[in-house]
């Protein structure tokens, strides 16, 4: 029955989310959730871990959402919720766990995996990484 399931999540086009990490203008570290289009054509599996992680080989960036902070009475960084970037050049430089190169997340443009793996028995393996909803993608 698990295995009808996999299959049925590869068929068609995808709408996913993305978490995102990035520097802003001052150098310091920002966060960010993108959501991308996977066609229905592009390759892509869900490995069978405990996060909720799948990966493709390219997808389209549709919308960025950036995480809004402030500092706090106690000192502590807190979140303020979450706006969406609408600049149409909104771009984000994303360097995921292990990659030498950074990839840029462009709204309206594609981006492509410096490598895909399509093992569907590994988890953190090259492609693009992406979780299924907006509330997974913002709480990874």
């Amino acid at each position: 029955m698990k295995k009808v399931t996999k299959t049925r999540r590869k068929i068609g086009k995808l709408i996913v989310y993305k978490k995102l990490s990035g520097r802003d203008s001052n150098g310091g570290i920002q966060t960010y959730v993108a959501e991308l289009e996977i066609a229905a054509t592009t390759k892509r599996c869900f490995p069978d871990g405990i996060d909720g992680k799948a990966r493709c080989q390219k997808a389209t960036v549709l919308r960025i959402w950036k995480r809004r902070m402030r500092v706090g009475a106690d000192g502590l960084l807190e979140s303020q919720g979450w706006r969406e970037l609408k600049s149409k050049d909104a771009s984000i430089r994303h360097r995921g766990f292990g990659c030498a190169r950074p990839t840029v997340y462009m709204k309206g443009q594609k981006v492509v995996a410096h490598y895909y793996h399509p093992d569907e028995t590994k988890s953190c393996v090259g492609g693009i990484h992406f979780l299924m909803t907006i509330e997974q993608a913002r709480n990874y």
